[in-house]
């Protein structure tokens, strides 16, 4: 409510304001607006003037050589401008008109001022390169803002020559309009001969307040001169003719007066830009064409000055003449030729609009595309097409077609074969030929070829000459081959004897050789050779024939033979038989031997045996007879297997199980040929007795071992030790010891024990060698130990002192070292060492003694020291104090310190103040001092702590409340050693600036940010084919970055980064990225190109003739990796390419391939539909 009653108090008052303005004005002098250019204008003065740009970001950038006025990036208060693409873009309220650009481009900045309350420039500028003596208009667009009827804006013009007025014009008031509304103002102007810095300035003659806001663009200073109309042939400006063909068309431009010496030039445009006709120079010229060249050309006239025509300052332009070079139709006339009587002709023309065919037989058409029906050889010839497009301009193009015959034939060597035998077949009259089934053929796609079916077989060839193609049948009849069998393929027969041969499988039998047989030409003969004999069977069916082979050996009769008849043997024992006679052998019963199946084997029966043995030579078989005779074996036995006695002594042998008994060795027996004799050997000996039954023998062993008697030993009889001490006691003579008692003894089994006993003992050892023993005494006297004592056992004295040590507990005295002692050999002594001494006294009682030992410390002197005397630190800092020489430490005051009683010590005093340090070794102390001086801190200072900037802007950072200043880092400042530096970062960086003021520092920050201008990358250009999509690769960088494509045509979506593109025609799309921060934006460009149709030739004649001699897809060139196949009509690969297209010259693995079709699949990029379809190769 109060936003309305505030807009109806304004507009009650406006209208108040807007009254006394106008009685204001009226007391005025009015200047008079001057008229712009009446004549003809020259192109805009470059460098004069502005459209103030254009860009993706909303709000552009300040102007600050071109205005008195204040800079804003928002709304615009009273003198204020801002430079924006539209005032949407500063936050328009409702009093203000949208609107665009005045040239409406969507991204073209206008400059949006609002009135300053007093009279002031808001736009001024500088020409420097005007021409002499010429008009020149000024002009520029300004538009009223307001939509309400408050103050207008009236702008005054000034126009100056060196500071000197030569023009000064007003608009007097821009009245308000309905809608937004751009209105050209200006005025001429003739400038001076000496013309030099020409300055024009614009104010706001009437005051700001309610209303008078303006927007403002296109500033421009153009020449001005007489009228020029340019003409055609005397009557139009566009005139057309079709491509390649020849004209002459005249060029005329009236010129009206006003130039005291014209001069002229024609010129024609070139891309964006003009360039002369040489030798141009009169109002009229004459453009000549030959063979013209498709496109629009466009011509002008400069008319000027003499002497300023070279300057486009200068001079004045004409309209430009437009002649259009009409396209032509690329008419290619083609056809399916050639073709087989009696098939269809079809013609084809690739483009055009009507069509008129003449050809062979008075052929004509009007059709596109005719078909001429059942075809005979006298239709072979040119045909040629005339094609006419929507322009009325037309060409020509001819195809020869020819119509062709084929005669085929047929051979084979024979028709009837056995089955797995061949024929060879050969057919005539094409060039190549297919031959059908496949099954058995050596090569289906030769004119000769080899067949070879398994069964009876009709095969038709297909024989073609490229065109045409016919077929041709022969039929091969296969008969089962011959099974040949035999009832016996080998057997063996005694010499003598006979065997039954039979042969089956035909219907005619031959037998070879007849030797032996009882009828050779019989399916059944009967065999009787003499020997070893292969008889071969030929078996006919009457066409077929195989053969077979039976094998009949003979053999010699069987000698029989053995090496023994018979033998007897112990049990448990063997005996080798061995036969001989014949090739296998079979004894039996198989009971004991180690090998019934071979002529040699061993026998080891449990009981008498006799044993038959079947000799063989395969064919043949006597026997013979082996008797093996087995008694029981000999179980020898003795009372002893060993026994041990001492030299001297005897033991009883006893040994039993037969009948006769021998012991070896006899030395020491009472008789050897006994079962029972007494041994009395002087070494030890093992005995062998041999017992036998008469038949048998067997052997036993009796061992008897024979030791020496003990000798018994000690190391000692008697000894002395201390109570608590040990002695070594050794025994010898012996394997094993046993010592008694066990008391105090570190091992009582062992030879040698240690005995510590609390008493004096005997102990008494038992020495053996397992078969003797003998015992020997040792007798350990006790005595007790000493206890030593000292005085002290440790004591510190400083160097230079002595203190008093004192021994107890025993006789005698000993100290070690005796350096620093009064007395080395008494109780009691005076020690004054200069260092640190461990001392040992020796305490004996005359059979035992003991050690003590006294550490005598020896402390140096303490030397004072300080890690510093004097220092300065700043108040609030701190210093580290380090003293050393002792082992304690005191610090005095203790005021401002961290550890008083440490050596090392933390000061932060509040004032200067002087520290003693008492320094002591735990003996001696010495004191030292240190003064730390307190000076005031620094207050640092910088004028600002944070700010933003565009990148490639700058900032003055300024710092204070010190001597001197190190700014850190120092990358983007201009002096980093200055209270006062420039700073123009590539990014947003924290500047540290060290401030000292001699003796304290301090450090501030201050943070400039840095918005990064936005970059667009399109990406790389790209090609695909009709009806393909893309991925555009767009990419953009820099700080709160917006984006878009331009066109969006066939876009899915063109604000994103990544969009998918589907367009019909080549087309460039142009990525924006827009920088919301203000700052620069960029474009750039991406090209896809679009194939929207794709010829591929359907013929071509590989014949060496250098015409059409390869079948090449030119298209393919623009495609990094296309793929071609191509493949025959019965499926075979014969052609492909990957990677960069070889064009085919008809042949396959090197061989040149026949005339035919040929299917060919074209792959333009992964993922494409192929491009497929019919190769005519032609030789």
């Amino acid at each position: 409510m109060f936003f309305c009653f505030l807009l109806n108090f304004l507009g009650e008052m406006r209208l108040l304001i807007k009254i006394l303005l106008l009685i204001f004005f009226t007391f005025l002098k009015q200047l008079t607006f001057a008229q712009v250019c009446t004549g003809t204008l020259g192109n805009p003065v470059i460098g004069a003037g502005t459209d103030f740009g254009r860009g993706e970001a909303p709000i552009g950038n300040a102007i600050p050589n071109n205005t008195n006025y204040k800079y804003t990036d928002g709304l615009p208060n009273d003198g204020e401008y801002t430079i924006a693409k539209t005032n949407a873009n500063v936050f328009r309220g409702a009093w203000w008109k949208g609107f665009g650009d005045h040239t409406n481009y969507e991204d073209g900045y206008v400059m949006i001022v609002n009135a300053n309350y007093e009279k002031g420039i808001f736009y001024q500028t500088d020409v420097n390169n005007l021409c002499p003596n010429v008009t020149y208009e000024f002009s520029a667009y300004i538009l009223n803002l307001l939509t309400f009827d408050g103050i207008d804006p009236n702008v005054r013009f000034t126009i100056k020559n060196n500071g000197v007025i030569i023009q000064d014009v007003k608009t007097e008031n821009i009245p308000e309009e309905s809608a937004a509304k751009w209105v050209k103002y200006g005025t001429s102007f003739i400038t001076p001969p000496d013309v030099g810095t020409i300055t024009l300035t614009m104010t706001n003659e009437n005051p700001g307040g309610l209303g008078n806001d303006l927007a403002l663009d296109d500033i421009t200073f153009r020449p001005c001169g007489p009228t020029l109309t340019p003409l055609i042939a005397n009557t139009t400006l566009n005139a057309k003719l079709c491509e390649h063909e020849t004209a002459e068309i005249d060029l005329n431009v009236n010129v009206t007066a006003g130039y005291t010496n014209p001069v002229y030039q024609w010129q024609i445009k070139n891309g964006n830009d003009w360039i002369d006709l040489p030798g141009e120079t009169n109002t009229k010229t004459t453009i000549k064409f030959v063979n013209a060249v498709e496109g629009t050309y466009m011509y002008h006239l400069l008319v000027a000055e003499q002497g300023n025509i070279a300057s486009a300052n200068c001079r004045i332009v004409s309209d430009p003449l437009t002649i259009t070079v009409m396209t032509s139709p690329k008419a290619i006339a083609s056809s399916n030729g050639p073709v087989c009587i009696g098939t269809d002709i079809q013609l084809n023309v690739n483009d055009g609009n009507s069509f008129t065919w003449t050809g062979p037989n008075n052929f004509t058409s009007t059709e596109q595309n005719p078909i001429i029906r059942n075809t005979t050889v006298d239709m072979s010839g040119d045909y040629t097409v005339t094609a006419t497009n929507a322009n009325g301009c037309a060409s020509s193009s001819t195809v020869n077609v020819q119509v062709k015959k084929i005669e085929p034939k047929i051979n084979a060597s024979q028709t009837n074969i056995c089955k797995g035998s061949s024929v060879n077949l050969e057919a005539s009259g094409g060039t190549t030929y297919s031959w059908l089934p496949t099954d058995g053929l050596s090569d289906p796609s030769s004119a000769k070829t080899t067949a070879s079916p398994d069964q009876t077989t009709t095969y038709t060839v297909t024989i073609s000459n490229g065109i045409c193609a016919e077929t041709a049948q022969v039929t091969v009849n296969v008969v089962d081959k011959v099974q040949p069998s035999t009832n016996i393929s080998s057997t063996t027969i005694c010499k003598g004897s006979s065997v039954s041969l039979e042969a089956s499988g035909g219907t005619t039998y031959s037998w070879l050789p007849t030797d032996g047989l009882s009828d050779p030409n019989s399916a059944n003969t009967t065999a009787s050779p003499n020997e070893t004999t292969t008889y071969t069977v030929t078996i006919s069916n009457g066409i077929c024939s195989e053969t077979a082979q039976v094998t009949v050996n003979v053999v010699d009769k069987v000698q029989p033979s053995t090496n023994i008849s018979s033998t007897t043997i112990c049990k448990g024992s063997g005996v080798n038989l061995e036969a001989s006679g014949g090739t296998t052998y079979a004894w039996l019963p198989t009971d004991g031997l180690s090998d019934p199946n071979s002529a040699k084997t061993t026998a080891s029966p449990d009981k008498t045996t006799t044993y038959t043995v079947t000799i063989s030579n395969g064919s043949c078989s006597e026997t013979a007879q082996v008797t093996v005779n087995v008694v029981d074996k000999v179980q020898p036995s003795t009372n002893i297997s060993s026994t041990t006695i001492c030299k001297g002594s005897s033991v009883s042998l006893e040994a039993s199980g037969g009948t006769t008994y021998s012991w070896l060795p006899n030395d020491g027996l009472s008789d050897p040929n006994s079962a029972n004799t007494t041994a009395s050997p002087d070494q030890t000996t093992t005995y062998i007795v041999t017992i036998s039954n008469g038949i048998c023998s067997e052997t036993a062993q009796v061992t008897v071992n024979v030791v020496d008697k003990v000798q018994p030993s000690t190391n000692i009889s008697s000894t002395t030790i201390c109570k608590g001490s040990g002695v070594n006691l050794e025994a010898s003579g012996g394997t094993t010891y046993a010592w008694l008692p066990t008391d105090g003894l570190s091992d009582p089994n062992s030879a040698k024990t240690t005995a510590s006993p609390d008493k004096t003992t005997t102990y008494t050892v038992t020495i053996s060698n397992g078969s003797c023993s003998e015992t020997a005494q040792v007798t350990v006297n006790v005595v007790d130990k000493v206890q030593p004592s000292t005085n002290i056992s440790s004591t510190t004295i400083c160097k230079g002192s002595s203190v008093s040590l004192e021994a107890s507990g025993g006789t005698t005295y000993s100290w070690l070292p005796t350096d620093g002692l009064s007395d080395p050999s008494s109780a009691k002594t005076t020690a004054s060492p200069n260092e640190t001494t461990t001392y040992t006294v020796t305490i004996s009682n005359g059979i035992c003694s003991e050690t003590a030992q006294v550490t005598l410390n020896v402390d140096d002197k303490v030397v004072p020291s300080t890690n510093i005397s004097t220092t300065t630190i700043c108040k609030g800092s701190s210093v580290s104090l380090e003293a050393s020489g002792g082992t304690t430490y005191s610090w005095l005051p203790i005021d401002g310190l961290s550890d008083p009683s440490s050596a090392k010590t933390t000061a932060s005093p509040d004032k200067t103040t002087t520290y003693t340090i008492t320094i002591s070794n735990g003996s001696c102390f010495e004191t030292a001092q240190v003064t730390v001086n307190v000076v005031d801190k620094v207050q640092p200072s910088t004028n600002i702590s944070s700010v933003t900037v565009c990148q490639g802007n700058s900032v003055i950072l300024e710092a204070s409340g010190g001597t001197t200043y190190s700014w850190m880092p120092t990358d983007g400042l201009s002096d980093p050693s200055s209270a006062k530096t420039t700073a123009s970062p590539d990014e947003t960086t924290t500047y540290t600036v060290t401030i000292s003021n001699g003796i304290c520092s301090e450090t501030a920050q201050v943070t400039v940010n840095v918005n990064k201008n936005a970059t667009a990358d399109a990406g790389e250009d790209q090609i695909i084919l009709n009806g393909q999509s893309t991925t555009l690769k767009g990419k953009v960088a820099g700080n709160d970055v917006a984006y878009y494509w331009t066109p969006s045509d066939y876009l899915d979506d063109p604000n994103k980064l990544n969009p998918e593109a589907n367009p019909p025609k080549d087309i460039t799309y142009t990525l924006h990225a827009r920088s919301n921060s203000g700052c620069i934006s960029s474009v750039d460009d991406v090209f896809i190109k679009v194939f929207t149709e794709i010829k591929i030739p359907k013929s071509f004649s590989p014949n060496g003739d250098a015409i059409n001699d390869t079948w090449d897809i030119p298209v393919s060139d623009a495609f990094t990796n296309p793929k071609v196949k191509i493949i025959n009509r019965y499926g075979q690969l014969v052609y492909q390419s990957t990677g960069k297209f070889k064009p085919w010259d008809g042949k396959s693995d090197g061989k040149d391939l026949p005339s035919g079709l040929y299917l060919y699949s074209v792959y333009f990029s992964a993922g494409s539909k192929p491009y497929t379809g019919w190769i005519m190769l032609i030789r």
